[in-house]
C-alpha cells in the first residue's frame, strides 16, 4: 500500500481523537528580551531543604560535615566536586558555606521535560516478530513517520550498521521494558531520583510517556514504528518524576554517572530556562558545565533540546540561558514541522531558535497548526503504564523529539568511525546538515543522517 493510500485509510479514524488547538505561524517570533522567566521549564526554588554544595577539593570531608549537621547525602560527585544534600535548613546551609573547603552552598532548582504534549488517543499496532536487520520500513506505522525519510534515516539503514555497538543514554522520565518495540533489550535502566516525590520515583519504569517516546525514536524493534539507529543500544537514567519534573542536582550527578559507565551519547530532552542572576545561578551553571565537560572528556557526545517557547535564544541573553542546551559542548537541537504534510523544513511554531548561541541543528519535531492533520506530528511508543497495553503509540510534538534523532545519528557516526572524539562527531553532524533557511534561525541546518554517517571526520 502506498503512503498516500495508507493515510487515506487510517487518517479518518484518527481525526476525531484530536481537539482543536491554537494556530501558530511557522515564522519565528520577533526577538525580545525578558524580565521574567517564560513558561518553558520555569525555575522554582525548592522548598524541601535540598541544596547543592560546591567544594574546593575532596568532597569526603564535606560529606562528613553535612551528615554531622543532620543532612542527608543525596549524591556525592567528586568528579566535579559537587554534593547534593537534603534535610538542610538555611542556618545549617549558611554554616556549611563558611567552611574553607566549600566554595558555595546553593538551593537546588527544578528542571522539567521540554513541555511537549501528546495528542489524541493511543494508536494500536498488531503484535508480530521483530524486524530482521536494520531496515525497519516494514513497521506498521512507518508510512506515517514522515520524519525518517526527511532526514534520510531510511537510506542510512542500507548503508551503515545503524549504530551497532554504541550506547545512547537517555536522561528522562524512565523506560518501558514491556512495550513491544522496546522489550528484549539488555536491561540498563535505573533511577537517579534521590528524593522521591511520587511512589513511582523509586522505579526506573516510565510512569509518564516522555522517556519511552524519546527512546523509541532512537532505537526500536521495528514492529509498530521505525527508529533512526535500530542497532544502537538505548539505556535510560530516570531523572524526572511522572509529572516531568526533577532537580538540577539529580541531573548533574546522573550525567556524570552515565559518562562514567561508558555512555557514547547522552540525550537530554529536558531543561530549565534559567536566570543566571538567581541566587547561586552562576555557580549552578558552572557545575552543570563541569558535568558536561566531564562527559565530553570521557568521550560522550551530549545532545539537548533547545526548548519550546518560540524565543530567539541569541537575543534573550546574556543572563537568560536555556539549560543545558546552551552550555558549551552541548549540541542544541531545534525543531522543524510541516503544515498539512507540506514544507517539512519550516521552523516549528513552538521551537526556540537562534543560530549563534541557541541552536546548532534542527531536526523534525512535528507541529500541529491544523488539528485535522495529526500526522504532522512525530509518532513513537507510549509507555505501558500510561496507555495500558504493550502495543500503543502516540503522536506528539516538541524539540524533545527532535533531539533524539540527532543523538541516534551521533551513535551511527561513532559506529562508522570507530572511536571518534565528540568534536569529530559534532563536526560530522553540523557539516553535512542541509541548509533550510537563515543560519541565524536554523544554525547549521536540518539533520541529514546519511550524509553525516558518511562523514570521514
Amino acid at each position: 500500500m502506498s503512503r498516500g493510500a495508507w493515510l487515506q485509510v487510517r487518517l479518518p479514524l484518527l481525526v476525531t481523537a484530536f481537539g482543536v488547538t491554537a494556530c501558530a505561524s511557522d515564522s519565528p517570533t520577533s526577538p525580545r528580551l525578558r524580565d521574567s522567566a517564560p513558561s518553558f521549564g520555569q525555575v522554582q526554588q525548592d522548598m524541601q531543604g535540598l541544596y547543592v554544595i560546591e567544594t574546593s577539593g575532596a568532597t569526603e570531608p564535606v560529606v562528613a560535615a553535612i551528615s554531622q549537621a543532620g543532612g542527608r547525602i543525596r549524591s556525592n560527585v567528586p568528579q566535579i566536586r559537587m554534593i547534593s544534600a537534603a534535610g538542610l535548613d538555611a542556618g545549617r546551609a549558611a554554616a556549611l558555606a563558611k567552611r574553607s573547603d566549600v566554595v558555595g552552598v546553593y538551593r537546588d532548582v527544578m528542571i522539567s521535560t521540554v513541555l511537549p504534549k501528546r495528542y489524541g488517543q493511543p494508536l494500536s499496532a498488531p503484535a508480530g516478530g521483530r524486524a530482521q536487520g536494520p531496515d525497519q520500513s516494514g513497521a506498521y506505522f512507518y508510512p506515517a513517520q514522515w520524519n525518517l525519510p526527511r532526514i534520510n534515516a531510511n537510506t542510512a539503514w542500507q548503508q551503515t550498521n545503524s549504530g551497532a555497538g554504541r550506547t545512547v543514554w537517555v536522561l528522562d522520565t524512565g523506560y518501558d521494558p514491556y512495550h513491544i518495540d522496546l522489550s528484549g533489550h539488555q536491561p540498563c535502566y535505573s533511577t537517579g531520583i534521590t528524593v522521591p516525590r511520587f511512589m513511582s520515583d523509586v522505579y526506573a519504569v516510565d510512569f509518564n510517556f516522555h522517556g519511552s517516546f524519546v527512546s523509541g525514536i532512537i532505537a526500536s524493534n521495528g514492529l509498530g514504528m521505525a527508529s533512526v539507529a535500530p542497532s544502537a543500544r538505548v539505556c535510560t537514567r530516570k531523572v524526572l518524576s511522572e509529572d516531568g519534573k526533577g532537580t538540577f542536582g539529580d541531573l548533574a550527578s546522573s550525567l556524570v554517572f552515565v559518562a562514567d559507565v561508558g555512555a557514547n551519547v547522552v540525550n537530554m530532552s529536558l531543561g530549565a530556562y534559567f536566570d543566571s542572576k538567581t541566587e547561586g545561578g552562576v555557580a549552578l551553571l558552572r557545575l552543570m558545565q563541569a558535568a558536561v565537560d566531564f562527559a565530553n572528556r570521557k568521550g560522550a557526545v551530549v545532545v539537548a533540546s533547545a526548548g519550546n517557547d518560540g524565543v530567539d535564544l541569541d537575543a534573550d541573553g546574556p543572563t537568560w540561558i536555556s539549560l543545558p542546551a546552551q552550555l558549551d559542548r552541548v549540541i542544541s537541537v531545534g525543531a522543524t514541522g510541516p503544515d498539512l504534510n507540506f514544507n517539512y523544513d519550516a521552523l516549528a511554531s513552538y521551537s526556540n531558535f537562534g543560530g549563534q548561541t541557541g541552536v546548532d541543528l534542527v531536526a523534525p519535531g512535528g507541529d500541529l497548526p491544523d488539528a485535522n492533520n495529526p500526522f504532522d506530528l512525530i509518532l513513537s511508543v507510549c509507555s505501558t503504564v500510561v496507555c495500558g497495553t504493550r502495543n500503543q503509540y502516540v503522536l506528539a510534538g516538541g524539540t524533545s523529539f527532535a533531539a533524539p534523532q540527532v543523538s541516534a545519528t551521533a551513535a551511527i557516526i561513532q559506529a562508522v568511525l570507530g572511536a571518534p572524539s565528540p568534536a569529530t562527531v559534532e563536526k560530522c553532524l553540523k557539516g553535512p546538515a542541509k541548509r533550510v533557511g537563515s543560519p541565524r534561525i536554523f544554525g547549521y541546518g536540518r539533520l541529514d543522517v546519511l550524509k553525516s554517517s558518511l562523514c570521514t571526520g
